[in-house]
């Protein structure tokens, strides 16, 4: 399956299947911020990675702050 065409759920599944992340702690704590940023493989492929990272990490702060 092409990047490109997957879903928030696709993006989801393809972090969960890669050898990398399987055993991070914070393998759940991306995901949550993959859902609640609507991030679906279009934009993984054309966003500007800058951009993405620091959508990323603000989330991850607001994350941990709720918690």
């Amino acid at each position: 399956m092409k990047l490109v065409s997957l879903n928030v759920d696709g993006v989801a599944d393809l972090l969960r299947n890669m050898k990398e992340l399987q055993t991070s702690p914070n393998l759940e704590k991306y995901i949550d911020i993959i859902k609640c940023n609507n991030i679906i493989g279009s934009v993984l492929f054309y966003c500007d990675l800058n951009d993405l990272k620091k959508v990323c990490i603000f989330n991850s702060v607001r994350f941990l702050e709720d918690r």
